[in-house]
């Protein structure tokens, strides 16, 4: 029979949360920045567009072990970065997001996350759509495989 964790040990469940969120951190930066990126395309973030980037993460099982206070504040520095310098903080996202190509499962998350974002007020206009066209790219996602298409 195992011997009981001393009362000041972290539990095992908690543990592993903080290491699978510790790990998961870069990829949830990467997608703050390039939903922040598409929804600052037009010019001005709606509050509409920061839930369904919540949402788009809080659904998927890679970034569930985040708190939705730790996702929004994610978000919320990255729409800070757009307004501070609009052009670094793309190039930046731009970059972070040409990392994901050998990562396929990331990659589609980040993508889908920036579906929604820019579905968000149920109108994708042509700033929004060129831009998630070329985190596609960037990605390695093929554009197909997104709603975006079926709306051009």
């Amino acid at each position: 029979m195992p011997k009981p964790s001393p009362a000041w040990m972290p539990a095992r469940a908690d543990l592993s949360a903080a290491f699978m969120a510790q790990r998961k951190e870069p990829l949830l930066d990467t997608i703050a920045m390039a939903c922040a990126a598409v929804a600052f395309a037009d010019g001005w973030v709606k509050p509409r567009e920061r839930r369904r980037m919540l949402a788009a993460v809080r659904t998927n099982g890679l970034l569930a072990v985040f708190p939705p206070e730790d996702v929004l504040q994610h978000f919320d520095d990255a729409v800070e970065r757009f307004e501070r310098d609009g052009e670094a903080a793309e190039r930046a996202a731009l970059e972070q997001v040409a990392r994901l190509r050998d990562q396929p499962r990331e990659a589609g998350l980040l993508v889908a996350a920036c579906c929604a974002v820019a579905a968000a007020d149920r109108h994708v206009d042509g700033e929004e759509r060129a831009l998630v066209l070329r985190l596609c790219e960037l990605a390695g996602v093929d554009p197909a495989r997104t709603d975006l298409m079926a709306e051009a």
